[in-house]
């Protein structure tokens, strides 16, 4: 979905500008014709594994409907936590730093201001809103198995995450001026977000499932966050030029860092995998 949103904007915004030839009609369907072979290869080798997996109870024959997606909307919140703080579910508790709500906020204050002409945003934010309104309020099933949404699960999250960086990428790439004009406006909008930041922050240390909050986080770390998120409204609403905008760019650059440096991707040997009850009881009985 999200690569189909990026194709519609790239074809629309450039149709205008080819002339189409002959020649560029080759081009396009040299590339579909490489695009088709990769998947089709890889669909081929991996036929087997496709069929065997569809054929179990799970997750084969596991439907998913959405709407219970509502407690992990706040869950990047923990990302400068999970690299020095145990899990006990990192899986789903990887997130990336979409800041729900605020980027919603800020993506539709943007259209309003352009009047709704900037394409790719406008796309972007009703992909936005159609998955989320799947995680948090579900589809009946045939909706979703008709959307294919139903092979998805909770873990539809991380892809509105990356939805919202696109977003608010976008909205950083075309302008340097603040969002709004008028000053009673800036107000409002700011405050609104740092309010909108405390509940985040209070919803994910009071509502996550236990699995995905990280142990003993401090109290400190959650008024941290409050004020991360809160400059990240306000960097919209004020001037975005010169010394702000590198400073911007710097703590950008610090919060990625901090977030994923240390996070430790290092397995030695194959103990993890050969040494649990499971595997060995699969080796069991396949010398039998």
């Amino acid at each position: 979905y999200v690569f189909a949103v990026l194709a519609v904007w790239v074809i629309v915004t450039n149709f205008k500008n080819g002339k189409r030839r002959k020649a560029e009609w080759f081009y396009i369907a040299g590339a579909f014709l490489v695009i088709a072979g990769t998947a089709g290869f890889w669909y081929l080798r991996s036929e087997e594994a496709f069929a065997l997996t569809m054929n179990t109870v799970y997750p084969g024959s596991r439907v998913y409907t959405g709407g219970d997606g509502a407690d992990f909307l706040f869950s990047y919140t923990t990302n400068l936590a999970t690299p020095y703080l145990a899990t006990a579910n990192p899986c789903e508790g990887a997130m990336m730093y979409g800041f729900f709500p605020l980027t919603e906020i800020i993506a539709f204050t943007y259209l309003v201001k352009k009047k709704f002409k900037d394409l790719l945003v406008a796309l972007l934010l009703a992909l936005d809103m159609f998955f989320l309104i799947f995680a948090v309020a579900g589809f009946p099933v045939a909706l979703a198995k008709i959307t294919l949404l139903s092979n998805t699960t909770v873990r539809i999250i991380p892809i509105i995450c990356l939805i919202e960086i696109f977003v608010f990428l976008r909205i950083l790439s075309v302008t340097d001026n603040p969002l709004v004009q008028k000053k009673w406006l800036r107000i409002v909008l700011v405050s609104a977000g740092v309010g909108i930041s405390v509940i985040a922050v209070y919803s994910a240390a009071h509502s996550y499932y236990t699995s995905i909050l990280p142990e003993s986080m401090p109290m400190a770390y959650w008024v941290g966050f409050v004020a991360v998120m809160s400059a990240f409204m306000l960097y919209f609403f004020v001037q975005r030029r010169k010394k702000l905008k590198t400073i911007f760019i710097i703590c950008v650059c610090l919060l990625a860092f901090l977030s994923g440096m240390f996070v430790n991707p290092v397995m030695r040997t194959t103990d993890a995998i050969y040494d649990k009850p499971l595997a060995k009881a699969v080796q069991e009985i396949q010398e039998k």
